[in-house]
């Protein structure tokens, strides 16, 4: 697997993170990957509801395009592994699920994070495209999203692109021993390749006790590397640590800002 490391800059004009694909060394023209900023405010996404800083962060992304309004679809996110197929004439209010995919043209596909890992994907043609949400226990949803590339599309998997976005890194996400042990058992005991090394990692305390870091990224890269995914940019910046960035640990439960990640 070719692995290309990424930090985010970020665009004072709509308030937040546009970043390519790459293959081969290179960014690949096409779909991109977008993301809001802390600044940009909640965006929390309500069925039925009206989000103004949604309103805002869109209508700044359409501007260049020439667009009126952005064609951005939406699911309930529940942190489940489902996912759902989006078509020209679908609602752009989704059901419940954690994951849009798409073979449409000019679709915006759309997850909130604050946290848990947005993971994008798309074919070399650009025609096939998926964003999908996954934290903890959503982690495996690439592998429903994978399997409609491949076995539905058939598309192959030297084609199919990936960036894992930012998230809450390893050396932040301190778990308890049961959820490390549960994590561990169903994403770091198959066999490798293992691009960005083990999913859960231990440290050695002061008092004798061990402390247990679960690392999403590492999840999902190797389950990426399984499918035979070639080509995985990996962002290197942490929502905990990064104030650019919302998260959940470090703003606390009745404050935190969820971010908006899309793929067009």
């Amino acid at each position: 697997m070719n692995m290309y490391p990424f930090h985010l800059v970020h665009n004072n004009r709509f308030k937040g993170f546009a970043f390519p694909f790459i293959a081969d060394g290179k960014p690949v023209p096409g779909p991109s990957c977008f993301l809001s900023s802390i600044d940009a405010g909640d965006m929390k996404f309500t069925p039925g509801s009206e989000n103004p800083h949604r309103t805002q962060f869109f209508a700044a992304l359409a501007k260049p395009q020439n667009l009126e309004q952005l064609p951005v679809y939406a699911v309930e996110q529940i942190h489940s592994r489902d996912v759902v197929i989006v078509e020209k004439g679908s609602p752009y209010e989704g059901p419940q699920a954690d994951g849009l995919l798409t073979a449409a043209e000019g679709l915006w596909l759309s997850v909130t994070v604050a946290d848990c890992l947005p993971v994008f994907l798309r074919d070399l043609s650009g025609r096939y495209r998926a964003i999908l949400h996954s934290g903890w226990k959503g982690t495996g949803i690439v592998e429903r999203a994978l399997s409609i590339f491949i076995d539905e599309w058939h598309v192959s998997p030297d084609d199919i692109l990936a960036v894992l976005g930012p998230c809450i890194r390893g050396d932040c996400y301190q778990v308890d021993y049961e959820r490390a042990r549960i994590f561990e058992a169903e994403f770091g005991c198959s066999e490798g390749p293992y691009p960005l090394g083990p999913v859960v990692r231990s440290r050695n305390n002061p008092d004798g006790t061990l402390s247990y870091y679960l690392d999403l990224q590492a999840a999902n890269a190797h389950l990426l590397a399984r499918f035979g995914v070639r080509d995985l940019a990996v962002c290197q910046d942490c929502t905990v640590s990064d104030p650019r960035l919302a998260s959940f640990r470090r703003q606390g439960p009745a404050a935190y800002t969820r971010m908006v990640a899309l793929i067009n």
